[in-house]
């Protein structure tokens, strides 16, 4: 099965001037590791973690905010963006485990790796968690997936001024550092009831209320209902600009990382057979 189809091609949505979300297809040819003139901030919700971890288990909640100067601002030419973006999966996003948690660490080092990139107010994003959600969560049970979910906030600019794109970016951060035992089904939750773009989007209150049947814990819940995620904010903004930086240019983009090589998903029908 393929992904959801894609109205705008390969090229993927132009961002000021979409109307809709797309699906990404990303020809990453190999990993590689960040460019060396390139000077990088990592920041947590929690305490600082440093750099040679990060590459190698992500923090529960990791933001990677990149300052170029001129130096290296040539050094990035240089490189794809596509091959920026797969460096950008080492030091982002939110790893999960066989039972939803939000982990510190891949779970089984030498599975398949796949990183998804998304918004929680896309429409493609939403097809792809409600027809392989449960069934990927599955395969991290069974120790052959790593998940790395990457919350973005591309889709702002079609919430009717709300910001609801950051908003729910911000609560699944939140919840992924606070409460880690439901992350994944408050990730779920959020796309089960998924507003329709160019909405004003669900409110914190509606969110909070989301979270609370998700199981997330009261004092995270009122956290989220009162909309004091400044810092959870903040941190989704920079992981998007990160993204961006590194080539994204819509959601869902799914990255396949292998015996040490990341490619595109275009196609699950593929990865599952490959996963069995």
């Amino acid at each position: 099965m393929s992904l959801p189809h894609n109205p705008y091609g390969q090229g993927g949505a132009p961002r000021p001037a979409a109307s809709k979300s797309s699906v990404v297809v990303v020809a990453v040819v190999a990993i590689i590791a960040l460019v060396a003139a390139v000077a990088g901030l990592v920041l947590t919700l929690t305490k600082k973690t440093e750099p040679a971890q990060v590459a190698q288990a992500p923090a529960t909640v990791t933001a990677t905010v990149t300052a170029r100067g001129a130096a290296s601002s040539a050094a990035a030419a240089q490189a794809t963006p596509t091959a920026d973006l797969a460096a950008e999966t080492q030091v982002t996003g939110v790893i999960v485990g066989g039972g939803g948690q939000a982990l510190k660490a891949l779970p089984n080092a030498s599975a398949i790796r796949l990183d998804v990139f998304v918004d929680y107010m896309c429409p493609y994003c939403g097809q792809f968690e409600t027809t392989y959600g449960e069934k990927l969560l599955g395969y991290v049970k069974s120790g052959k997936l790593n998940l790395v979910v990457h919350n973005l906030s591309i889709l702002d600019r079609l919430s009717s001024g709300t910001q609801y794109s950051t908003r729910a970016a911000a609560a699944a951060l939140t919840v992924a550092q606070e409460d880690p035992a439901h992350y994944y089904a408050f990730h779920m939750a959020l796309f089960d009831n998924q507003p329709e773009e160019n909405s004003t989007g669900m409110t914190d209150e509606q969110i909070g209320t989301l979270a609370k049947g998700a199981g997330v814990s009261s004092t995270v819940v009122k956290e989220i209902s009162a909309g004091n995620l400044t810092q959870a904010q903040s941190a989704v903004e920079q992981l998007t600009t990160g993204a961006e930086d590194a080539g994204l240019t819509g959601t869902p983009t799914i990255l396949e990382t292998k015996n040490g090589a990341t490619t595109s998903v275009s196609d699950m029908s593929t990865l599952l057979s490959e996963l069995g």
